[in-house]
């Protein structure tokens, strides 16, 4: 999925879950804002309303935050942006030889 369209899927579970709970968002953005996140109140506005888009880290950053001002309620799940990235397949190693033994002696065999 693009960054874009990451970022917007990202900002309606927020909203279902920011209606959910009743939290605002004054309350919602402080404890962004103790957990480290950079924008302020009003971009954050801006994002629910898809209106500007947010880097990954921030949009992370505000899901935690309702995820833990939520804790104990019933919330639509919230994922982070890397939940919406398909599994990177290009690490190198093909599947069949991942966890192989690497030489002779690691397989317990002799060499000749």
């Amino acid at each position: 999925m693009e960054e874009e369209g990451v970022g917007a899927a990202q900002a309606r579970a927020l909203c279902a879950a920011l209606e959910a709970t009743d939290l605002g968002l004054d309350r919602l953005w402080m404890h962004y804002f103790r957990l480290g996140g950079e924008a302020r109140v009003m971009e954050v506005d801006a994002y629910l309303h898809h209106a500007l888009a947010l880097p990954g880290l921030q949009r992370d950053l505000l899901a935690w935050a309702v995820q833990e001002l939520a804790e104990g309620r019933q919330i639509p799940p919230l994922k982070f942006a890397a939940d919406y990235r398909a599994p990177d397949h290009r690490s190198g190693v093909r599947e069949s030889e991942a966890g192989q033994p690497q030489n002779l002696q690691e397989r317990g065999e002799e060499e000749d």
